[in-house]
């Protein structure tokens, strides 16, 4: 899962907590497919990845291997941040800077955070592996 950073209320996780309303969401249609908004051309997004855990199944990389894929943390030659960069002559900028102590604080490496849920996938349905989140 993958969210942007924009603006006020509060979401609990683990302990975490968050500011839900600063995170721009991605609707799921009644087809199941996720409805896209359009893009943002120019400016900066703060982007945090969402490394999910269940009972029966675990992320298969790292955070820090995660991290340097999307934000090239640790000198990757070519990641998500670097693609976007250059795409929109540099115009359009994918970041890891929150501007807050408290979202730092809980991150498992740059721009990734590490949540647990208490559910298998095999079995649950999305309504039941959501409410787990």
């Amino acid at each position: 899962l993958a969210a942007t950073l924009h603006g006020g209320a509060v979401y609990l996780a683990d302990n975490v907590t968050l500011a839900l309303d600063r995170f721009k969401t991605y609707p799921v249609g009644s087809s199941g497919a996720r409805k896209r908004s359009p893009p943002r051309p120019f400016g900066v997004a703060k982007t945090l990845v969402i490394r999910v855990a269940a009972t029966d199944y675990g992320p298969k990389f790292s955070a820090a291997e995660i991290s340097n894929e999307f934000f090239g943390t640790y000198d990757a030659p070519v990641s998500m941040a670097s693609q976007a960069s250059a795409c929109s002559f540099g115009q359009f900028t994918i970041s890891t800077d929150y501007d807050d102590p408290s979202i730092d604080a809980v991150l498992s490496a740059p721009g990734v955070m590490d949540v647990a849920i208490g559910v298998p996938l095999v079995g649950s349905n999305q309504a039941q592996i959501r409410a787990a989140i």
